[in-house]
C-alpha cells in the first residue's frame, strides 16, 4: 500500500497522490490551505513576509496579472517619483497616464496584495549617499534595500547571478536587489525572483524595456541580493 500525502525526503517536502505520483509545478489546496510546488515536486514554503504580505498573496496577485497586460508593456518611467513611477496599463493615473519604474513596480505589487509601503519610506542609512537614499519614497529601490536590513528581513548576498540560482535559495516572488559596485555610474535595481524552480533564471521587473519578464537583469556590475 502506497503511503499517500505528505513525504519528507532529506529536508524537502513532497505530496504524494492517490495515484502514487508526486504532485508537482503548481498549487494545490491541501486541508483548505494552499501550497507551492516547484517543477521537482518540492513544496516551496510561501510563508515568508514581506510588509506584512505573505509569499502566497503576492505571488498569486502577481500570477492573476501575468498574461492580461495588467504590468507587462507598461513604459519605464525615470521620474523617480510615486506621482509617476506606480501607474501600469491596468490601473492608469486619473488623467489616463502610465509609467513605472523598477521600485515602482515591486512597491505596486506589495500594496495591491495589502502591503503597507510606509516602512519603505522611512529614512535609512543603507544608501551610498551619505544624506541617506533620497527622494521618491518607496520608488526608490535602495528605500527597498534598507526596510529589508533594518526589518532583519532574511538578506541573502551573492556575487553573482549564476551564483544565486547555483544556491537553491531563491523562490518565485522573492525580491531580487541589484547592488551597483559603482553608484555614480550604475543604478540599482530591483524585482521579483520568478523562475519556478530556484535554478530557473526568470525575473518580473520595470527596466528601460519597460515591464517584463527577462531573465535576471542588473544594470552594471552589481552584488546580488535576495530578500524575502
Amino acid at each position: 500500500n502506497m503511503k499517500t500525502g505528505w513525504l519528507n525526503d532529506g529536508g524537502t517536502w513532497y505530496w504524494i497522490q492517490p495515484s502514487g505520483a508526486m504532485f508537482a509545478n503548481g498549487w494545490l489546496k491541501i486541508d483548505g490551505v494552499d501550497y507551492y510546488f516547484n517543477a521537482s515536486g518540492a513544496w516551496l514554503n510561501t510563508s515568508g513576509s514581506v510588509l506584512g504580505v505573505n509569499r502566497s498573496s503576492l505571488v498569486n496577485w502577481l500570477m492573476s496579472h501575468e498574461n492580461d497586460g495588467y504590468y507587462r508593456g507598461t513604459r519605464y518611467d525615470t521620474h523617480l517619483s510615486q506621482e509617476t513611477c506606480m501607474y501600469p496599463k491596468g490601473d492608469p493615473r486619473w488623467d489616463g497616464y502610465t509609467g513605472m519604474n523598477c521600485g515602482g513596480f515591486v512597491s505596486l505589487a506589495y500594496m495591491k496584495a495589502g502591503g503597507n509601503l510606509a516602512p519603505i519610506a522611512a529614512e535609512q542609512s543603507h544608501s551610498p549617499w551619505s544624506g541617506g537614499p533620497g527622494r521618491g519614497g518607496c520608488v526608490n529601490a535602495y528605500r527597498w534595500y534598507g526596510y529589508a536590513i533594518d526589518t532583519c528581513t532574511n538578506v541573502t548576498y551573492f556575487n553573482s547571478i549564476d551564483e544565486l540560482l547555483r544556491s537553491g535559495l531563491a523562490r518565485k516572488g522573492d525580491i531580487v536587489f541589484f547592488n551597483p559596485y559603482s553608484p555614480y555610474a550604475d543604478d540599482s535595481h530591483i524585482g521579483f525572483f520568478w523562475g519556478n524552480s530556484p535554478s530557473e533564471n526568470l525575473f518580473w521587473h520595470s527596466d528601460g524595456y519597460g515591464n517584463r519578464i527577462s531573465g535576471l537583469t542588473a544594470l552594471g556590475p552589481s552584488k546580488v541580493i535576495l530578500i524575502r
